[in-house]
């Protein structure tokens, strides 16, 4: 390997050191190093340099600290060059170097062939136009050789031919090779380090008192250099395995870093810490108040609420965008949390995703089967357990695992130690749901003006095993917050009480019979109707609900 050259040249005087990283703090997009090492350092001034650690390390951060000896850390600054020898780069970077560098020059031959087959080809076409022209001016002068003119016009439509074949095939061969050399370019990109093209290093100077006058032994010395550096990040994500009646739940964390050194056999500290948040207050404006006249007609709207509960009732969380492109914060629930994991890890600069394992811990699990309907038409298996670990679960991917393997992936939200959390192990095949809802009435009452609207939902549920499933069904109904607007679910007295009125009946639709709520429903505050039932072996059930909507006079509101 040739010479390895820098710009700017380092100090020559300063003694090279080995100081290995011992411990690594991961925030959310930075991390801060701790390097750490015994050495044995003369008396007087000590001008030290430790190689090979982040060049992009913030300068700010940089800190240099004698932990235990007769010594002090007096300066601590960071020294940067570029690399100017080619052959000095790591042999992986160079190999794809050399590869992308022959696909190129096999592109370019390509593009040569490709170029010079249609020329040709364009040339002889002209040959074929040109020849078409003459031959009925050479007719019209009595020159006639229709055997000489069909063995000319063959042979120019056969090249014509092949230089096409010739052609295609090295625009295909031209596709190829940009394909691969795309494929190439990525993992080139994705392998880029930044000490592949720029070194740094960190210079220390440390002053070393004898603890005797006239004493010249060697002393030794523990130095610690500590310093931030961006191009690193880590994310929560966990693995759930539902074994019949238990949940295995492992917490781990994602890791990547491209900061432009390794960390071997470092103590990993995961931390929630957002040292990007702002502490300044917000400004204050003021607020102009002012009055206006009262509208004559009451203005309503429907709007989908988001129910924010504790607990098992947490919803689900949706992500938009590319996952791989856009990663969300890390939630700890309002409390700092500084995770540590038991072992040792190896993360290298590459920019790749590292598994660090965080806890692990079995619990009972209560696996029933819900249905929502109006989202899905599949029943999901639910999984509820509790949190048994000494720390809190944070928010993040769950990929999921039955004893058939991975099944999927969801999301989980931040759970608390001994909180309970439910997860969806996916579909039941063995239940087909099929739900109808529509408009059966929407009429005006014309004496009092109040507008009556009626919608019916069926829903029909079979069960397609020899064994029974018990299961929870939960539909949605309007709530009213206002007193102008007044939703109740209609059961078998209301419907009766309608049936009564024959002006209504009249407005019904004939192949539309009405049909009460069926029994055995609970509905809570926030408008959610369930049904609990345990379908028999190769059974069918048939649910019903009817909710009735009056709207007053004078008010525009469209459900």
């Amino acid at each position: 390997m040739a010479e390895l050259l820098h710009i700017p040249p380092r100090d020559p005087e300063r003694r090279e050191i080995d100081l290995p990283a011992r411990e690594v703090t991961l925030l959310e997009d930075r991390a801060q190093v701790v390097r750490r090492g015994t050495l044995r350092l003369e008396p007087g001034l000590n001008r030290l340099r430790v190689p090979d650690v982040a060049p992009i390390l913030q300068d700010v951060s940089l800190r240099a600290t004698v932990t235990r000896g007769p010594a002090h850390a007096v300066d601590a600054r960071a020294g940067r060059a570029m690399r100017v020898v080619r052959e000095a780069q790591p042999e992986e970077v160079r190999a794809l170097d050399e590869a992308i560098e022959a696909l190129r020059d096999d592109f370019d031959e390509a593009a040569e062939a490709l170029d010079a087959a249609q020329a040709r080809y364009r040339r002889v076409t002209r040959i074929i136009d040109h020849g078409l022209t003459e031959i009925p001016e050479d007719a019209a002068w009595g020159v006639v050789n229709v055997q000489s003119w069909q063995e000319t016009v063959d042979g120019l439509f056969a090249q014509a031919r092949d230089l096409q074949q010739e052609a295609l095939a090295a625009r295909h061969t031209q596709e190829d090779l940009a394909r691969k050399l795309a494929a190439l370019a990525e993992r080139r990109r994705v392998i880029e380090r930044p000490d592949h093209r720029f070194v740094a290093w960190i210079e220390v100077d440390v002053v070393v008192s004898p603890e005797e006058e006239g004493a010249e032994a060697d002393h030794e010395v523990e130095l610690e250099v500590l310093y931030t550096t961006p191009g690193a990040m880590w994310r929560p994500t966990h693995s759930a395995r539902l074994r019949g009646e238990r949940l295995e739940f492992v917490a781990s964390a994602m890791v990547w870093q491209n900061t432009g050194e390794d960390w071997d056999d470092v103590q990993l500290q995961l931390s929630t810490a957002r040292s990007r948040q702002s502490t300044e207050p917000p400004t204050l404006r003021d607020d102009l108040l002012q009055a206006q006249r009262r509208a004559e007609q009451v203005q309503l709207e429907a709007r989908q609420v988001t129910i924010q509960a504790a607990g098992v009732r947490n919803p689900t969380p949706t992500t938009s965008g590319p996952a791989s492109v856009e990663l969300p914060g890390v939630d700890d629930g309002g409390d700092l949390q500084l995770l540590r994991p038991e072992r040792r890890s190896a993360i290298p600069s590459d920019g790749r995703p590292y598994r660090v394992p965080l806890l692990r811990f079995e619990s009972d699990a209560a696996v029933s089967r819900v249905a929502t309907p109006e989202l899905t038409s599949s029943v999901v298996l639910r999984c509820v357990a509790h949190n048994l670990s000494a720390g809190p679960l944070l928010a993040g991917p769950v990929e999921l695992l039955r004893d058939s393997g991975v099944i999927g992936r969801t999301q989980l939200l931040y759970v608390a130690p001994g909180e309970a959390f439910e997860l969806s192990f996916g579909p039941d095949d063995a239940l087909r749901l099929r739900r109808s809802s529509e408009v059966v009435l929407d009429r005006v009452d014309p004496i009092t003006r109040k507008r009556l609207h009626l919608r019916a939902t069926r829903i029909d549920l079979s069960n397609l095993s020899d064994a029974p499933s018990p299961l929870t069904l939960t539909e949605r109904v309007p709530v009213s917050e206002v007193e102008e607007v007044r939703v109740h679910i209609v059961g078998p007295r209301d419907l009766a009480a309608l049936t009564e009125n024959r002006d209504l009946v009249r407005h019904l639709r004939d192949d539309q019979p009405l049909r009460a709520t069926s029994s055995g429903y609970e509905v809570n505050d926030d408008g959610l109707l369930s049904w609990e039932f345990e379908p028999g072996p190769w059974g069918h059930v048939t649910l019903s609900l009817l909710v009735a909507t009056e709207i007053a006079p004078g008010v525009d509101y469209n459900p």
